[in-house]
């Protein structure tokens, strides 16, 4: 249940950022419509690319081994290597 929550919760961020790009870029605009769909997908793809791949991974790591502590005490999570429970809990 966790899982599928997680998954819709980061469904919708992607969604809101989208919407929130595309707004950005045509209020600042662009010299021609090519140009602003081009910024307009290269930004919502590295947006999406950081919230869905590089948080989930982040969020989800052991990171007891390394420093500095004070970060490392808020990411501290039970995997540390690929487990077939992490695969349960993160990988899908």
């Amino acid at each position: 249940m966790m899982g599928i929550m997680i998954a819709i919760f980061i469904v919708v961020i992607n969604l809101i950022l989208q919407m929130i790009i595309i707004r950005l870029v045509d209020w600042i605009g662009e010299d021609t419509h090519s140009q602003q769909l081009e910024t307009i997908t290269n930004l919502v793809f590295i947006a999406q690319f950081f919230n869905t791949g590089i948080l989930m991974l982040l969020i989800n790591a052991n990171m007891t081994e390394h420093q500095p502590t004070f970060i490392t005490s808020m990411l501290n999570q039970d995997y540390y290597d690929y487990v077939p429970k992490w695969y349960s809990d993160v990988g899908y």
